[in-house]
């Protein structure tokens, strides 16, 4: 988040998706622990296209906890904000 320019004492808001908690600050959600499933996905693409006020333009997932499948699940699932309503082109960036 520091690098992001948010600073140490940053105001982080918790996500909770399906089973899996990410984290918000500013425009920019954070996946940082491992676990993130397709119930997950499903949570925050529906969170996504239903309210309104959520609307994160840059996706930080923390590389060292998210195999290439869950990665790449959630690489191609965030192509399907482009179509919605919102038009929202989530920049996504892996991070080790």
């Amino acid at each position: 988040m520091v690098k992001d320019g948010y600073g140490f004492g940053a105001k982080v808001e918790n996500v909770k998706l399906a089973d899996y908690t990410a984290y918000l600050c500013g425009k920019h959600l954070y996946f940082i622990e491992a676990g993130i499933n397709e119930n997950d996905m499903v949570a925050l693409l529906d969170r996504y296209q239903q309210e309104p006020s959520f609307s994160p333009e840059n996706i930080v997932v923390f590389g060292y906890s998210f195999n290439f499948s869950q990665t790449e699940m959630l690489r191609k699932n965030l192509f399907v904000l482009r179509d919605s309503h919102k038009n929202l082109k989530a920049n996504f960036d892996i991070r080790y």
